[in-house]
């Protein structure tokens, strides 16, 4: 059962998190230091990066269901991957 109010504070963080790929890959505000109003724009670049945090916290805390059969079937899949880039980067 999912709530609506976790649902709109993780939709929020999901816009913020929107908010600092804008900022840091599509503005290029990371060398960015001319810009017309650079307190706003820091002010902004700093309250998204709450984003992130919120998220991940909020969809670890109701997101973790700890199952053997996952466990095992994650492992089986990073252990393929890594033969095959492993092999593939030993034989390149």
């Amino acid at each position: 059962m999912r709530k609506s109010s976790i649902e709109v504070l993780r939709f929020f963080f999901m816009f913020l998190i929107v908010l600092q790929h804008v900022f840091v890959h599509g503005l290029h505000y990371q060398n960015d230091t001319y810009s017309t109003y650079p307190y706003l724009n820091i002010l902004l670049l700093s309250f998204s990066y709450v984003g992130v945090t919120g998220f991940m916290f909020i969809s670890g805390y109701y997101g973790i269901r700890f199952k053997l059969n996952s466990l095992i079937s994650l492992f089986n899949q990073v252990l393929f991957w890594s033969v095959i880039i492993a092999c593939f980067v030993y034989y390149i």
